[in-house]
C-alpha cells in the first residue's frame, strides 16, 4: 500500500529536480501551492477511489483531477475555493460520480467497476494562490502569462471560470492570448468589453501555479509533472545527432497510414494527450515537405528501407495540382519544369513564401535566369522580419544557388540568422518552438557558426519527446521521438518533424564536408 510518507519523499525529490531545471525567470511567477498539501490532496483522492476511509481533505485553493484507464481519461473534475467552500471534496465527489456514470454506460457491473477504479491512475493538480493580472488589456495581460506553467481564472461579477494547466494541455492549449480570448467568448464579451468590465471592477483575471502529481501506473507512486521544463544543455557528438535524426524519423514514419485499398497516406499533426491526429489526413504541402525528409532518411541504416518505400508511394499518389507541391516533388525526382516555375516566380500574384519555395526548386538548375536573379535582388529591399518569414527556404536558396560569394544579401542573411540564434535571443523554455525552428533549419546550409548551430540542435533535442516524458501518455510509442510545436504545446505537426530532420541531416552533411564521413551506429 502506498503510504503518505512514501509519496512525500518521492514527491519532494522530484520537486527539487524540477525546480532546478526551470528555464524561465521566476521573478513575476505566482507562488506554488504548499508541497505537503499537494501530497495530501493526491493521497485523499487515491484513497477515495480505492474505497478506503479518509481524513478530512486539505484546505487548498483549487484542484483539477483526472482519472485514467490505460492512460486515457475516464473522468475529470475541478473546483475552486472562490466558487466552492471545499474544493477538493467537491472535485472528488464530482470525479467519482462522473466515473460511475461512465462505467454504468459501459455496462460494467458494480463490483467490477469498483475494481476498475482501484486500477485507474490518478492525476491531481493542486492550485496555489490566485494572483491578479492588472494589465489594462487582454493583449498586455497575455504577456504576463507563462504558457507552459500558468493557469488562468476569470471572475465576472460572482461567476468564476477557470482553466487549469492540465485541462489546457489535454486540449492542446496553453495560457496564452488565445486562452484569454476564448474565456472572453465564454462569458459573452468582446475583448474590449471585458477590458472595460475589468476597469470598472466587474471582472478580474488571475494567474496561478500548480503542482501536478501524475501516476504512470496504478502500482506506482506519483511523480511531479512540469510542462515545458528544460533539460540540461546538450553537447552532442555526431553520433548523437544521427540518433536524434533517427528517433524523429521513426516518429514521422508513424504518421504513415494505410487506406482500405492499400494506399499510403500521411496523417496530420499528432496530439499525444488525446492520441489523435488532426487533420486525419495531412494536406499536400505538409506531405511534400515530409517527402524531403523521407528522401534524407533513405541513407539511415535502420529507417532507409521504410523511408524509401514511403517516398516512392507518396510521390506516386500525392496531389500535384498545387504548383508548390509539384515544384517540391519534381525537385526530388530531378530537374523541375522551368517554364511553370519561372512564370510563377515572376508573377505578382504569387506570395513571397511561395516565391521562396519556387526559387529553392529553381536554384540548382536555373539560377542564371532573369526571373531568378530579379527575385534574388528583391531580397535586398526586404526587412529583417520579411526575410525571416521566408525561412528556411531563403537560406536554402542561398546555399543551393552558390550565392555565398555574393555580398549583396547572403552575408546579411547569415548574420541575421546568427543573431537570432545567440543565447541573448528567446532561448528560454516557452521560447523554444516552431517559429525558431523555421529560422534555424537553414543554418548548416548557409554558414558554419558553431555557437548558433549548437543552440539550434539543443532546441530540437529539448522539443523532442523522450522516454521519461511519454510515460504518462495514452500511447507512449506514438509520441516518442515526436518534435513538439513548443515547450508548452505538445502538438506534433508533420512540417515540424520534417524541418527537424532536415536540420539534423544538413548538420551531419556539414560535419562530413568539414571533418570526413560520419560513422553512424547500426541498430
Amino acid at each position: 500500500m502506498t503510504t503518505r510518507m512514501q509519496v512525500q519523499s518521492r514527491f519532494l525529490a522530484s520537486l527539487v529536480g524540477a525546480c532546478s531545471l526551470c528555464g524561465l525567470a521566476a521573478a513575476s511567477a505566482p507562488p506554488p501551492p504548499d508541497a505537503m498539501d499537494a501530497t495530501d490532496a493526491w493521497m485523499y483522492v487515491r484513497n477515495r477511489t480505492n474505497g478506503q476511509a479518509t481524513e478530512d481533505p486539505p484546505a487548498i485553493t483549487g484542484a483539477h483531477l483526472i482519472l485514467r484507464h490505460a492512460g486515457r481519461p475516464l473522468a475529470t473534475a475541478y473546483a475552486l475555493d472562490r466558487a466552492q467552500p471545499d474544493p477538493l471534496l467537491t472535485a472528488t465527489e464530482s470525479l467519482l460520480s462522473r466515473a460511475a456514470r461512465r462505467l454504468d454506460a459501459m455496462n460494467i457491473p458494480r463490483p467490477l467497476a469498483a475494481e476498475a477504479l482501484k486500477r485507474a491512475t490518478i492525476d491531481v493538480e493542486t492550485a496555489g494562490p490566485l494572483v491578479p493580472i492588472t494589465a489594462p488589456t487582454l493583449e498586455l495581460a497575455a504577456r504576463e502569462l507563462d504558457p507552459a506553467r500558468d493557469g488562468i481564472a476569470l471572475r465576472v461579477e460572482d461567476a468564476w471560470h477557470i482553466r487549469f494547466p492540465a485541462a489546457l494541455r489535454m486540449t492542446g492549449g496553453a495560457a496564452t492570448a488565445s486562452a484569454l480570448l476564448e474565456l472572453a467568448a465564454v462569458v459573452g464579451r468582446t475583448p474590449a468589453e471585458l477590458d472595460t468590465d475589468r476597469r470598472l471592477g466587474r471582472a478580474a483575471i488571475y494567474k496561478f501555479r500548480t503542482i501536478d502529481l501524475r501516476q504512470a501506473a496504478d502500482d506506482r507512486l506519483p511523480s511531479i509533472f512540469e510542462r515545458g521544463a528544460t533539460t540540461e544543455s546538450w553537447n552532442p557528438t555526431v553520433q548523437d545527432v544521427a540518433l536524434l535524426r533517427r528517433s524523429i524519423g521513426q516518429h514521422l514514419l508513424r504518421h504513415l497510414q494505410t487506406g482500405e485499398k492499400g494506399e499510403l497516406w500521411l496523417a496530420g499533426a499528432y496530439h499525444p494527450e488525446s492520441d489523435s491526429w488532426t487533420p486525419v489526413k495531412a494536406d499536400s504541402r505538409d506531405t511534400a515537405i515530409a517527402l524531403l525528409a523521407f528522401d534524407r532518411l533513405r541513407n539511415d541504416p535502420e529507417l532507409g528501407r521504410r523511408s524509401q518505400l514511403a517516398l516512392i508511394e507518396l510521390l506516386r499518389t500525392i496531389d500535384r495540382s498545387d504548383d508548390i507541391v509539384a515544384a517540391i516533388c519534381s525537385s526530388i525526382e530531378g530537374e523541375p519544369d522551368s517554364t511553370m516555375l519561372l512564370g510563377r516566380l515572376a508573377s505578382p500574384q504569387t506570395s513571397e513564401m511561395d516565391k521562396a519555395i519556387l526559387a529553392w526548386a529553381l536554384a540548382p538548375h536555373f539560377s542564371e535566369q532573369t526571373q531568378f536573379t530579379n527575385w534574388m535582388r528583391s531580397l535586398e529591399t526586404m526587412s529583417q522580419t520579411q526575410i525571416d518569414q521566408l525561412q528556411p527556404w531563403a537560406g536554402w536558396v542561398y546555399a543551393r544557388s552558390g550565392a555565398g560569394s555574393d555580398p549583396s544579401w547572403g552575408p546579411a542573411l547569415v548574420e541575421r540568422v546568427r543573431v537570432r540564434m545567440k543565447p541573448s535571443g528567446p532561448w528560454i523554455n516557452a521560447g523554444y518552438g516552431a517559429p525558431l525552428l523555421r529560422l534555424a533549419a537553414s543554418l548548416p546550409a548557409i554558414d558554419h557558426d558553431e555557437t548558433a548551430l549548437k543552440l539550434a540542435l539543443g532546441m530540437v533535442h529539448a522539443l523532442t519527446m523522450k522516454p521519461s516524458e511519454v510515460r504518462f501518455l495514452p500511447s507512449p510509442d506514438a509520441a516518442l521521438g515526436g518534435v513538439r510545436e513548443a515547450m508548452w504545446n505538445e502538438r506534433m505537426p508533420v512540417w515540424v518533424q520534417s524541418l527537424a530532420i532536415l536540420l539534423l541531416d544538413d548538420t551531419l552533411q556539414l560535419e562530413t564536408r568539414l571533418y570526413g564521413p560520419v560513422e553512424e551506429d547500426s541498430p
